[in-house]
């Protein structure tokens, strides 16, 4: 059998947490190799697509302060690679009067804008929307260009001497005394640390000595809409719609986003149009669906869909992140439908782990359950 590859730290998974992780330690001058069992730029998981809300505005005073410092990682990798990740072009909260109050009352607290408008008033200034109940705009939100991200955060990595490595299935993961031993169809790899990002495939790779809170995989089905009017701006929205006896608040959510594809028949949209708006429901299974929404609420828009994706949601029980470490194991399950608009800040969290820092966050004492999603 042939010798192992020697690094400090291994990555599982080359989606935007792995691939952020791997730039954050190799940024502290750790050895890394990032592993990913498909291609590059693959739609098969979590954060393909080409944008993402980002927001600071949460009902939890936990994700607005983790959203105030990915501002500044998203800086940091901006400064390094010289592209354009993040937009601050505004969002809104709308819709159940206690959500949109507590909303409004976490970004005060945090030192950021929370403008309080009536649903007249936000119709007045984005014509295209309809507006529910109660409203509040924040001028620090707006959208992060997804593969973008994961694009710039790969070509970071390697300039930094991260080996990445696409097409490489990790099929077992044993235990040394110093580490960890892994095999794909290519090498053996030992590694101190081992992060597994591995989004909804991280039970299957974990050895069962690794306790972690249930996770469920679902399937959503964010659907791209074409504007009547190109002149028309929709700013990032998270619509809280109800809750149910769960406590759990359901919604929707959307952005301006570009698409691919052709323009739906009966849609008056010419193919080459390419900037509408990205919209998702929760629990939607199918576009159907989703356009039910865009009808009556979005009158700007063409109900018929132009494209449509599928995205994977690994998400716990509660919507919280798993963010933790167990010997020489870290497990990176940020995601639970609300987790890219972090994406820098996470690999630096993950980075904080691997070194044996103190947690700087404690996730399970958070509420996002009471939080929709926001694709």
């Amino acid at each position: 059998m042939s010798s192992a590859e020697q690094f400090e730290v291994a990555v599982i998974g080359a989606g935007a947490m792995g691939s952020a992780a791997a730039w954050q330690l190799a940024r502290r001058g750790h050895s890394v190799i990032l592993l990913e069992q498909f291609g590059e730029g693959h739609q098969r998981g979590s954060s393909h697509g080409a944008t993402r809300i980002f927001r600071v505005a949460y009902r939890d005073p936990t994700y607005v302060r983790l959203a105030s410092e990915s501002l500044r990682a998203w800086a940091e990798l901006e400064q390094e690679s010289g592209q354009v990740l993040l937009e601050q072009s505004g969002q809104i909260d709308h819709g159940d009067p206690a959500a949109i109050e507590e909303v409004a009352n976490n970004l005060e607290a945090a030192g950021f804008k929370a403008q309080r408008l009536s649903p007249t008033q936000a119709q007045d200034l984005w014509p295209g929307m309809r507006f529910d109940q109660a409203v509040v705009h924040s001028v620090d939100g707006g959208r992060v260009f997804a593969d973008r991200t994961v694009q710039t955060l790969q070509r970071c990595a390697t300039a930094r001497g991260v080996t990445v490595a696409f097409h490489e299935p990790v099929h077992s993961i044993d235990s040394t005394a110093d580490g960890v031993v892994l095999q794909t169809p290519r090498r053996r790899v030992h590694a101190r640390m081992l992060v597994i990002a591995a989004g909804a495939w991280v039970e299957d790779l974990l050895p069962g000595e690794f306790l972690l809170p249930k996770l469920t995989v679902s399937e959503q089905v964010p659907v791209h809409f074409s504007k009547r009017n190109s002149s028309l701006s929709w700013p990032s929205f998270l619509h809280h719609m109800h809750t149910n006896a769960e406590a759990l608040t359901f919604g929707a959510y959307g952005m301006e986003s570009p698409f691919s594809g052709s323009a739906a028949s009966g849609s008056g949209v010419s193919n080459t149009e390419r900037l509408g708006v990205k919209v998702g429901v929760d629990n939607a299974t199918d576009v159907d669906q989703v356009a039910a929404y865009i009808k009556e609420w979005h009158p700007g828009l063409h109900p018929e869909p132009v494209s449509s994706t599928q995205c994977l949601f690994t998400s716990t029980a509660d919507q919280q992140f798993i963010l933790q470490r167990q010997g020489p194991i870290v497990v990176c399950s940020t995601c639970s439908g609300h987790g890219f608009k972090f994406t820098p800040m996470i690999g630096e969290l993950v980075a904080d782990l691997c070194e044996g820092r103190p947690a700087r966050y404690n996730f399970s004492a958070a509420t996002s359950a009471s939080e929709p999603k926001s694709g």
